[in-house]
């Protein structure tokens, strides 16, 4: 069987035939089958126009970006910026023109420590990544966009909704592209569950519920640090917005530089869930705060409660971010009438589990129309089990009334060949081409801007918030 390619516009290759003959038999009995795994490939199509772009804020996610940049063959990394001179922006431009020497061409990639001075000099760019810290993204995309480039900025939006607003309208009236950095919206992953197997073989039926999460571990949550020789003077740190070294490497912890977790790791999931539903929520509760890490200005937990009000019904989400446990990682759950999806750009963790109600026929009709080959993995039912009852000391027997039948797990057999920015690049990259559209305009993420921050609001005041249309207008 040959593996299927969704970004290529060719019909895909999966044998519906054998798949079929292999559900009505195999899959109703409860077996596992071996298949190729649906596999997003490469885009093959032919750029002849080289970009040439600067990335701003060579930090960690800034240098993840800029090492995606360097393996496309249509873009040429012209210059980088950063304020950590001695370490961040070095190290850029040591990789950027060490791999551009490899690859033939001449090593003249610029550094830069302050974005003005870049774009005072780099004249001939066509567009700008810029991976600085929230408070920075509004000041700088404004800055880009009135300079006549495409600008990819790194999510969250911006620190404030009018920042985030100024945003969107400077893209307008410059007529440049800007893109937000919500990687999933690119993830051919999560565009085939959407399209695919929610909106076109509707195997979820009526959405009712929706949850997710961001675990992370204790470890892997305390504050960074770095060596002493690589410190920034104070005076720079200052000019900049920080206090100290610390603040600098741990910005997020600080409320006046960066979003809380809804910000930092929510918002990409809770785009998720807008983007599925189609809609923002009308509705949020939130709850949280800095319980374990005492030092933290910002949220060290938050659990939030969306209400999205569809065509059909009501549909409530729940949704977690911790920072002292990572148990189960995370993850996006679509719980409908007929079976419930679990999505992740953890590969493995993508399945979808059907009802006891619903005929394995007719959900395998639904499974082929969308392309996607299944690994069968039954699910044990409830077992009896023995329980002491308090009152009266008696040992007795949980049944399950009625016993539900096995319910069924189907692996998703989805695999991807890049990483998930780099497909998100790819699109920026095709929409500046005028080859594809954007897929996480600035209306898009500005949408999911005014959620994340209705959030932080309801954590903070401890009410339960109503969003009304004029909250999304730019």
């Amino acid at each position: 069987m040959q593996n299927t390619k969704l970004n290529q516009p060719a019909k895909s290759a999966v044998n519906r035939r054998q798949f079929l003959r292999n559900s009505a038999a195999g899959l109703a009995a409860g077996s596992s089958l071996q298949i190729t795994p649906v596999l997003f490939g490469k885009n093959t199509g032919i750029i002849e126009k080289e970009l040439h772009v600067a990335v701003i804020g060579t930090g960690g996610q800034g240098m993840n970006l800029l090492q995606k940049c360097l393996r496309m063959k249509n873009i040429r990394i012209r210059a980088v910026c950063d304020i950590w001179e001695e370490y961040a922006l070095k190290r850029a431009i040591r990789m950027t023109n060490a791999y551009h020497k490899n690859q033939g061409y001449v090593p003249d990639c610029r550094g830069y420590v302050d974005y003005r001075e870049l774009l005072d000099k780099e004249k001939y760019l066509d567009a700008v990544i810029i991976a600085t810290p929230d408070f920075c993204h509004a000041e700088q995309t404004v800055a880009c966009l009135k300079a006549g480039f495409h600008v990819y900025c790194e999510k969250e939006m911006a620190h404030t909704l009018d920042g985030a607003r100024q945003m969107v309208r400077t893209a307008r009236q410059t007529g440049k592209l800007l893109q937000i950095g919500r990687q999933r919206r690119s993830n051919p992953i999560y565009r085939f569950c959407r399209d695919k197997l929610i909106r076109e073989a509707n195997i979820l039926d009526r959405i009712t519920t929706v949850n997710g999460q961001w675990n992370r571990a204790y470890v892997g949550s305390r504050p960074r640090t770095s060596p002493l020789r690589y410190t920034m003077k104070p005076e720079v740190l200052k000019k900049f917005g920080y206090e100290s070294m610390e603040q600098y490497r741990n910005w997020q912890l600080y409320k006046h530089l960066g979003g809380s977790l809804i910000a930092n790791r929510g918002s990409h999931q809770i785009d998720t869930f807008n983007w599925f539903l189609q809609r923002p929520p009308q509705a949020v509760l939130a709850a949280g705060g800095s319980d374990f890490w005492k030092d933290w200005q910002s949220f060290d937990n938050i659990m939030t409660i969306l209400e999205y009000q569809t065509e059909s019904q009501l549909v409530r989400a729940l949704y977690q971010a911790i920072s002292t446990n990572g148990y189960q990682g995370y993850f996006e759950t679509f719980l409908g009438v007929a079976g419930t999806l679990v999505i992740s750009e953890l590969s493995d963790r993508n399945a979808v589990y059907i009802e006891p109600h619903v005929r394995i026929e007719e959900f395998n009709e639904k499974m082929a129309k969308a392309d996607c080959d299944l690994l069968l993995e039954s699910v044990k039912p409830l077992t009896a089990k023995d329980v002491v009852d308090d009152r009266k000391m008696t040992i007795y027997t949980l049944t399950p009334s009625p016993p539900p039948p096995y319910m069924k797990r189907y692996k998703l057999n989805l695999t991807i060949e890049k990483s998930f920015h780099q497909y998100h690049l790819e699109n920026f990259v095709n929409a500046i081409l005028g080859e594809e559209k954007l897929n996480c305009s600035a209306e898009d993420a500005f949408a999911t801007a005014v959620t994340v921050f209705k959030i932080n609001q309801a954590v903070e005041t401890g009410r339960k918030l109503q969003l009304k249309p004029e909250d999304f207008k730019i």
